[in-house]
């Protein structure tokens, strides 16, 4: 084993002792370096590395514990050991306590004493090491974890002069379906390769961590912090914002971005990242490749959300929810297609709230097991009037949460109320997210399977911003899919192929496709020329109450 070993010591004689001892000793090899002075250590120790310190406690420049403590600031994570002329037991402990490895007086030294504390010390600190490594680092990525970032943060914080800081927290936007459809193992492999792929847009003055599952964080402190985490932002959604190949599989992945800067935001490591977390949330509700920066009204923000959680329990009893309906048109007869049913909620003490903010909330707290078959009683008997009453033979769509899927009555649960309705079933289409179709649950399937058995129909809505894997789609299962409004209105519409891809998919599983979010001639022309008829949006019409829709029936009847 060679060992760089440095002596600081101002006594001829014990300097001559320990090299005496040190030649002694068989089995290590050791390059000894001795100075006399703590500054002169402290100067060598920028020069060079070292392995493993002795020192006498009383120096021309120092004294006593003093002397400890100004070597552990200076000299980082090496070993030190204490060798003086005073026995005491005292005196050892607290220089224990304080940071070094072991404590030798002068008058027990000899070269069986010397090997084994340097091995000691050597193979101790190798091991703490070690310990800090699993206690720091993630295993998976390698980067920091949450408990060896914080250290980071604390420990700038605590140095910062005039430098700002600022944390980009970000996830992956439905990362969980990946894990359920690939499974845990292949989960860890698009989380470590996801992760590789961030370490090449940063520097070595990034510090970059995983701080649970698929959520991660990066520091940046400069005089510049706030527009650098732009540039950095910017660089994640432009490499992420075409699919990556892992293992030969298309992964698309999509990020939710917060950020929060010291001193604007806070002054303390726990307020820093637990608002750069929130303003990741907030960033959620746009859908994919958002960042938000944070701000007090998020605080509020999450007042008011805590509020309308109490609320949305007693929304339905206090009959606060309604339905709008938005046509879907299909181009080539110039009619109308179906309407898709939305939900909309005036509370009676917060007024109107967005479906953006409460439709989460009534799948945390199951509320929208209730809700969901009102929706679906309401819009079945709705469609059935107007159809009966304008003879016309309008279809109806209807979205669907994974949480109602789970419900152990869910199937029994929709046949009874399209019955009560006396709606035709082949009239009426499920819509759920992208990430159902992909699931790998057997049993949400089966019970999907039942209802398309029973002739009510499956579409997979806002399709590409989940999990997309075009050879997975269940086309036995679905007959419709529709087109996220986000690609229609990007100005990447006529730029990229993907939307083209989509409807050449859909027609070769000879599935319908619908564009969601039609709103200027020029989008529409696009579609058409790509041989996609079935549209929807403000183009056409916004979502109509029941009045303003058996208006627009008549017009387009």
């Amino acid at each position: 084993m060679a060992i760089k070993l440095l002596l600081v010591e101002d006594n001829s004689g014990d300097i001559e002792l320990i090299k005496y001892y040190i030649e002694e000793i068989e089995g290590l090899d050791i390059e000894l370096t001795y100075v006399k002075s703590l500054d002169d250590a402290v100067g060598c120790f920028k020069e060079t590395s070292f392995d493993l310190i002795f020192t006498d406690l009383n120096l021309p420049d120092s004294s006593g514990e003093n002397t400890v403590i100004k070597l552990l600031d200076n000299v980082n994570d090496v070993p030190i050991v204490v060798l003086t002329g005073m026995d005491s037991y005292e005196l050892g402990m607290n220089l224990l306590k304080k940071g070094i490895h072991d404590f030798i007086t002068k008058e027990d030294l000899n070269s069986r004493i010397l090997f084994k504390t340097i091995y000691y010390v050597i193979e101790k600190n190798k091991m703490l090491k070690t310990i800090q490594t699993l206690a720091y680092k993630d295993s998976l990525t390698g980067l920091y974890n949450r408990a060896g970032f914080v250290k980071i943060l604390n420990t700038r914080l605590d140095a910062i002069l005039d430098n700002s800081i600022a944390l980009i927290y970000f996830d992956l936007d439905s990362f969980k379906i990946i894990n359920d459809v690939f499974g845990h193992t292949f989960g860890d492999i698009v989380i470590s390769e996801f992760a590789k792929k961030v370490q090449e847009i940063l520097n070595d003055e990034h510090v970059f961590a995983r701080m649970d599952g698929d959520e991660f964080v990066i520091l940046i402190q400069s005089m510049t912090a706030n527009k650098e985490a732009e540039g950095i932002v910017a660089q994640l959604f432009s490499t992420f914002c075409e699919p990556i190949t892992i293992h030969e599989q298309l992964i698309k992945i999509s990020l939710s971005v917060g950020v929060s800067l010291y001193p604007q935001h806070a002054d303390n490591a726990e307020d820093l990242i637990k608002f750069a977390d929130i303003a990741m949330y907030k960033a959620k509700e746009k859908k994919g490749y958002s960042q938000e920066f944070f701000s007090n009204e998020m605080i509020n923000g999450l007042e008011y959300r805590f509020m309308l959680n109490t609320e949305i329990h007693h929304a339905l009893e206090n009959d606060e929810f309604s339905l709008v309906y938005q046509p879907i048109i299909d181009t080539r007869t110039n009619r109308i297609y179906s309407v898709e049913a939305l939900l909309r909620w005036n509370n009676k003490k917060y007024g109107h709230i967005s479906p953006v903010v409460f439709i989460p909330l009534t799948e945390f707290s199951h509320e929208i097991v209730p809700i969901g078959i009102w929706v679906l009683s309401e819009a079945c008997n709705t469609i059935k009037l107007l159809n009966d009453s304008y003879n016309q033979s309008i279809a109806l769509s209807v979205n669907v949460s994974p949480i109602q899927i789970q419900e152990d009555d869910f199937i029994e649960s929709v046949i009874q109320v399209i019955k009560n309705s006396q709606m035709d079933m082949t009239k009426l289409t499920l819509e759920i997210t992208e990430n159902i179709s992909f699931t790998n649950d057997s049993l949400t399937i089966d019970k999907l399977t039942i209802l398309r058995n029973n002739g009510i129909l499956i579409a997979v809505d806002d399709f590409g911003t989940g999990y997309a894997s075009f050879n997975r789609l269940n086309s036995n299962l679905l007959s419709e899919i529709k087109i996220d409004k986000s690609f229609i209105q990007s100005d990447m519409l006529y730029k990229s192929s993907l939307v083209t891809d989509i409807i050449r998919m859909g027609q070769n599983l000879e599935l319908d496709v619908v564009a969601e979010g039609i709103e200027t001639k020029q989008q529409l022309e696009y579609l058409i020329a790509n041989d996609c008829h079935l549209i929807q949006g403000y183009l056409f019409s916004k979502p109509l109450s029941f009045e303003d829709l058996k208006i627009f029936i008549t017009n387009y009847g």
